[in-house]
């Protein structure tokens, strides 16, 4: 057992320091250990086959022609927020609003091709297409 000159059991400052060294180095361990676990678990849960069933709707916009509102979501007194807006006209992703107006981005080279320059048929021009 460490002892110091006031023959303190980790009072003093010293032995406080290399305690908590001790402790921490335990938490740190523990972090370790459940980080890999939560990795392993992830990575095991991945592994299984489950089955995806296919419903009558494809990867395009056409097979969503026939879709109809049901009449329970018409009436319904519940919120639902989609994020249906500007960016969805140009189907180019959430940022699109703010990244049309940066040259040499994917975004706004996409928006000049299709609407041509932001300067003229920006934001708002957008929301009305």
């Amino acid at each position: 057992m460490l002892s110091c000159s006031l023959q303190c059991p980790y009072l003093c400052s010293e032995h406080f320091f290399i305690t908590n060294n001790y402790i921490n180095l335990f938490m740190k361990r523990n972090l370790l250990l459940t980080t890999l676990l939560a990795v392993g678990v992830s990575a095991s849960a991945q592994l299984v086959d489950v089955p995806v069933q296919t419903g009558s709707y494809g990867n395009d916009w056409e097979s969503l022609s026939d879709w109809e509102c049901p009449e329970w979501f018409k009436d319904a007194k519940f919120g639902i927020w989609a994020h249906w807006g500007v960016q969805c006209q140009a189907e180019a992703g959430d940022w699109y609003a703010r990244f049309m107006y940066y040259e040499n981005n994917g975004q706004h080279d996409y928006h000049v091709s299709h609407f041509g320059d932001p300067s003229v048929f920006g934001l708002k021009d957008l929301c009305n297409a």
